[in-house]
């Protein structure tokens, strides 16, 4: 077999590829006595360069590498992966051909896990989260942690030698990612846990298939997966995820008890809610949006139905491969459903929009804020306007957001379009609370006023019902009875 620097192989995800030649795609990845090479692809030759004082190379390779090339001249020793123990490890100079790692990473994963396992030290009632400090959740679930028992350290991965050292001197009883924060889309962090056996969640807050989609390879599949809109189970399960838990978003008390009526926030509804998501033209940029589509969906919408993610899959099929394009269509037809609805409430009541002067655009004539903090204002905005609006991301169709929670625990009143989400509650209090057009809000408004005990009976029931089973304490208590991990 006829070897050459231009050595084209398929992938572990099936795609036709070439593999690199040259010293550039090496890099030594721990000092030692003599040289260990994780993948060498088509550079037999070039080894001697990379370690000029070695007579003999140890080589590590995929077996569809392997086959693609000529035999390892006398001075190169091939080593099969179960060869592979700690006094080689330890003794080695390690140099990682990343290609063979980018395109095969469920062959390397237990290899580099077994290579950067950590030394055993005790278990400790801490949990580790991957997570920026400002990201939505992070407080939450650092005081659901507090009120079960466990210290909640929030964690950035630097290097796998970096957490190697610290999963040696601190060992977490669990970690949790979220959004995938902290992971590498090869893998290499999450085989460091695994070596270590510690156990390791993702918790997705998003449509699931934006935060997927940056990994390579199948090893994702196998971490346990909770996500927040049950209705992208089924075409996980299919694409392979095989642990997929759902997991509601909901509240932490503490932040929306105290609250506070201002004048400023006074209205008969308001709509929380930005125009487009940060950054949403990088995001999407290089999606072409088809015309008919996009025409179908607002057909959908004027007629008083959604047009989102479940719907939209008639179209285009939901696939990894497909998210993007899926999410720019989306996106689209969420704005003009949400300005649909809004127009129309704008008819009816006295509305205040808060959430970026972008707003003004599309209304000029209605009170429009900028967005206020979260954790300090929302609050007071929820207990002082008559209605709070909510209008369910077209990206989420299932899904529940913060204010199906926060709003009743700030004392205020949640008007919500509907979704099998709400099922979490009882049939009698969504009938009364969500509406499946815009014309039903009418009717539920005029309901909610006539009856003259039956908003804040409503009030009284959710908030009690979200309090004995949807805090984010009853989240990571489901999580961690998931996982099998004792408090």
């Amino acid at each position: 077999m006829r070897q050459t620097e231009n050595l084209r192989i398929k992938t572990e995800t099936g795609q036709e590829k070439t593999l690199g030649h040259g010293k550039i795609f090496f890099k030594k990845i721990k000092p030692g006595q003599f040289p260990l090479f994780l993948g060498i692809g088509p550079n037999q030759t070039i080894l001697h360069h990379l370690v000029p004082k070695a007579s003999k190379f140890f080589v590590l390779e995929t077996p569809q590498i392997l086959n693609k090339l000529n035999p390892f001249p006398k001075n190169i020793i091939l080593l099969p992966p179960n060869k592979l123990n700690n006094d080689l490890i330890n003794l080695a100079e390690i140099w990682l051909y990343h290609p063979s790692l980018e395109y095969f990473p469920s062959f390397w994963q237990p290899i580099l896990g077994q290579i950067y396992k950590p030394s055993t030290s005790p278990v400790q009632k801490k949990i580790w989260l991957l997570a920026h400090k400002n990201n939505l959740l992070t407080q939450e679930i650092d005081l659901a942690a507090q009120k079960l028992g466990f210290h909640l350290q929030l964690k950035a991965i630097t290097s796998p030698q970096n957490l190697k050292q610290d999963l040696s001197i601190e060992r977490p009883c669990l970690v949790i990612s979220l959004n995938g924060r902290g992971l590498d889309r090869l893998g290499v962090v999450q085989a460091i846990f695994q070596a270590a056996n510690i156990p390791l969640a993702l918790w997705i807050v998003d449509n699931p298939w934006y935060i997927l989609t940056k990994f390579k390879g199948n090893f994702i599949s196998q971490l346990p997966i909770f996500i927040t809109d049950n209705f992208f189970t089924p075409f996980l399960k299919q694409a392979g995820f095989s642990k997929v838990f759902y997991l509601p978003l909901a509240t932490e008390p503490c932040f929306f008890q105290q609250t506070k009526k201002q004048k400023k926030w006074e209205s008969e509804i308001a709509f929380i809610g930005r125009v487009h998501f940060p950054n949403k033209n990088k995001y999407f940029a290089g999606q072409t949006l088809e015309t008919k589509i996009l025409s179908q969906g607002k057909k959908q919408i004027d007629s008083g139905k959604r047009s989102d993610c479940a719907w939209i899959t008639k179209y285009i099929p939901l696939t990894p491969a497909k998210t993007r394009n899926i999410g720019a269509h989306l996106e689209e037809l969420n704005l003009y459903y949400r300005i649909q609805i809004l127009q129309f409430i704008s008819k009816h009541f006295q509305l205040q929009i808060i959430g970026d002067m972008t707003w003004k655009k599309f209304f000029p004539n209605i009170s429009i804020s900028g967005p206020v903090d979260y954790y300090s204002q929302l609050k007071n905005i929820y207990t002082t306007a008559h209605y709070i609006l909510n209008l369910t991301s077209f990206h989420l169709p299932n899904s529940l957001n913060q204010r199906h929670f926060d709003v009743w625990i700030s004392n205020g009143f949640l008007l919500t379009d509907f979704s099998s989400g709400l099922n979490i509650f009882s049939n009698e209090i969504i009938k009364l609370i969500s509406f499946q057009n815009k014309k039903e809000i009418l009717n539920k408004i005029s309901t909610l006023e006539k009856e003259k005990y039956l908003k804040q009976d409503i009030q009284t029931h959710m908030k009690k019902i979200i309090l004995q089973k949807h805090t984010y304490t009853h989240r990571l208590e489901y999580i961690l009875d998931i996982l099998n991990i004792k408090n």
